[in-house]
């Protein structure tokens, strides 16, 4: 009977143990959805934040860009102005050479009234 006896302690210690592991499976499991569904939270807040600040990001892109497209223009602009003025200051120099070089008719009639007398 002792055998018996003892076979079953075995058994009723085996069974405990086999209790206490399913238990500590339960619990893992539930630790384990616990675990998901707070990644999952912080995910979903990840991608919230992520795609705001993409927005944010686009919309500060856009503006830039409208700001450097203007800047460009602008740079343009003047360009032209200057060149226009260089040129502008190329010619009147021109002008007052080709002035000072050419003939003047004015002398040229009062020496001529001078030659008749």
């Amino acid at each position: 009977m002792e055998a018996g006896s003892k076979q079953e302690r075995i058994l009723l210690h085996n069974r405990n143990k086999l209790e206490e592991a399913k238990q500590v499976g339960f619990e893992m499991d539930d630790m384990a959805r616990d675990i998901k569904f707070n990644l999952r939270k912080q995910t979903d807040k990840l991608e919230k934040s992520t795609l705001k600040n993409l927005f944010s990001m686009q919309g500060d892109l856009g503006k830039s860009n409208r700001l450097v497209n203007a800047i460009k223009k602008q740079r343009f602009k003047n360009k032209l102005i200057m060149w226009g003025i260089i040129a502008l200051l190329v010619i009147s120099v021109l002008f007052v050479i080709w002035m000072s070089l050419a003939p003047s008719s004015t002398t040229t009639e009062v020496e001529y009234k001078e030659e008749k007398p």
